[in-house]
This record gives C-alpha cells, sequence and structure tokens, in this order.
C-alpha cells in the first residue's frame, strides 16, 4: 500500500515544479522583435522633415543627440510631433546644433559596423547660408529600423 502513495506523492512534486517553471518563463519580459539586422556599411534612414523642435534637454548644450526607441521618449523629448513614428519597426535619432548663425542639414547617413556594435550618425550642416547673423538652431532626424537596446550609436555632426 506504500507504493501507491509514493507515486502519488512524486506526481505532486513534479506538477509543483511545473508550476514554479510556468510562474517563472511567464514573469519574464519578452524578447522585443528587432527590425535591424547588423550589415556592415550604409543604413536605411528615412529623413523627417517635419519635426522641429526638441524639449526637456540642456539649453547650456552646443549639441544633443538622443536615441529614442519608445512613444513616451518621444512625447517627452520632441515638441512638434507631426510624424507618425511605429517604435515596434523604427528608432528615431534626433538632435540639435546651436550655431552662431542660422543653417540647415546638407547631407545625412548612418553607417554601421557590426564587430564593434555600433551606429555612426554622421550629420552635415552649412551655416550662414542667407548670409543672417542671428544665432541659430540646427535640427536632425532620421528614422532607422528598430535597433536593440545594447546597440551604440555615435553622433558625428559637422559644419
Amino acid at each position: 500500500m506504500k507504493f501507491p502513495f509514493f507515486i502519488h506523492y512524486i506526481a505532486r512534486k513534479n506538477f509543483s515544479y511545473f508550476i514554479v517553471l510556468v510562474i517563472l518563463a511567464g514573469g519574464c519580459k519578452p524578447e522585443e522583435p528587432y527590425v535591424y539586422v547588423c550589415k556592415d556599411g550604409s543604413v536605411n534612414i528615412q529623413e523627417v522633415p517635419n519635426l522641429r523642435h526638441l524639449q526637456n534637454t540642456s539649453s547650456k548644450d552646443t549639441l544633443t543627440t538622443l536615441v529614442i526607441r519608445t512613444e513616451e521618449q518621444y512625447r517627452k523629448y520632441v515638441v512638434d510631433r507631426l510624424a507618425k513614428i511605429d517604435f515596434s519597426k523604427e528608432t528615431l535619432l534626433a538632435g540639435h546644433l546651436r550655431t552662431p548663425m542660422p543653417g540647415r542639414v546638407v547631407a545625412q547617413r548612418v553607417t554601421s559596423s557590426c564587430a564593434s556594435n555600433k551606429l555612426v550618425y554622421d550629420v552635415e550642416i552649412k551655416v550662414n547660408i542667407d548670409g543672417i547673423t542671428a544665432s541659430g538652431q540646427v535640427p536632425f532626424f532620421v528614422k532607422i529600423p528598430k535597433i536593440p537596446e545594447s546597440t551604440n550609436v555615435t553622433f558625428n555632426v559637422h559644419f
């Protein structure tokens, strides 16, 4: 008679392990789907010209750069959110440069180095195009495929 009691005990013990495993598996954060597949060289970008102003950044910094990965960050940092961005598939690279004269972005590109897990966002700005001598703020924004949190992004802004 002790034999069936032993089987019942083993079955309950295995069921308990199963329940603990289910709870642990369910409590883990699911992996986010990343659209970006690392390839060395150019990354497809989409310019976002209808965004103009950043907020909640230091007013003392000459250069401000942001990697915006979520809707919450988008609402926090971008004032005029006219662009539709699907953060499940896209990442927004953003920034502005304070210049002694007004200017505008003339070229942008993003390149990838898979070995170093790094993206480089190059922005070329021309200042004093119109001959005006007042100081200005030049914004720059591009959408790229969604990147993981671990991807390092370097901003190279030159004028």
